[in-house]
């Protein structure tokens, strides 16, 4: 883990300082790492960078409290572990968080650590784990090109690290054909919505390594993940892909991971 913070922050120390909120950390997961290693099911969500919202003018580190004052020179990396640990019990960005949480309910999942859910999922970013004033689509092409490079490097290793079961992905298709991972599986129609332009959730299976399979269910976005959907179609999401992972046995357990 130690050597993907130190990525993480490398990705923001690289990326225009007049393109981040300031002041900010470089977020390379938001979630319980131990719950969700602990899961029966790891689950992980798939969006393309942190919000600015994530950084509120009035209050900067209200969501990451114990990150007050961070800089990389004082040697904090392992405080942002924590941080990342924590956001889920402070102050989380709900109103966008909300729309992936309604699908992992539908997998006996949440982002929260509680005992109504099984399975704890966490939440990662494709492209670059920092936050951009403006916002990625207002980037221009170059700038976005120069961060998502080791932006993707850094999620590919990541997904190596966490070892995922379910991916679910909501971003542009042209993003999510950036995934490096080998198809398995082509997609299949696993829901739509009617009268929507028959708007498509489907899932495919793509190797992260030369033992392990993963799931991906995936959607385009509409401002939001799953945005086009209602809280009640987004969790029978779930609920359809689950079924459809027992149906066809392609979930594979995962082994247990190494200590940090």
């Amino acid at each position: 883990m130690h050597h993907l913070l130190k990525m993480a922050e490398d990705c923001q120390n690289a990326a225009p300082s007049s393109l981040q909120v300031s002041p900010r950390i470089p977020i390379l997961y938001f979630g319980d790492f131990e719950r969700f290693r602990e899961s029966r099911l790891r689950i992980v969500t798939v969006a393309l960078n942190p919000s600015l919202s994530e950084f509120p003018t009035a209050s900067p580190f209200q969501r990451f409290p114990s990150l007050c004052g961070y800089s990389r020179c004082n040697g904090n990396v392992l405080g942002l572990q924590q941080a990342y640990n924590d956001y889920f019990k402070v102050d989380p960005y709900m109103r966008w968080f909300n729309h992936f949480e309604k699908v992992l309910n539908g997998f006996d999942a949440s982002f929260f650590c509680s005992n109504d859910y099984e399975n704890t999922a966490l939440h990662t970013d494709l492209l670059s784990p920092v936050a951009t004033n403006p916002t990625w689509s207002k980037l221009n092409d170059n700038d976005k090109n120069s961060m998502s490079k080791s932006g993707l490097d850094l999620w590919h290793s990541l997904m190596n690290f966490l070892n995922p079961d379910v991916l679910i992905v909501s971003v542009a298709r042209k993003y999510f054909d950036q995934i490096r991972f080998l198809r398995s599986q082509q997609s299949v129609e696993i829901f739509s919505v009617q009268g929507k332009g028959r708007k498509r959730v489907t899932v495919c299976s793509m190797e992260i390594s030369k033992k392990k399979r993963v799931n991906v269910i995936y959607a385009i976005p509409a401002q939001v993940p799953f945005g086009y959907l209602s809280h009640t179609e987004k969790k029978d999401v779930g609920a359809c892909f689950s079924e459809y992972v027992r149906k066809y046995s392609i979930a594979v357990k995962s082994k247990p991971h190494g200590e940090l």
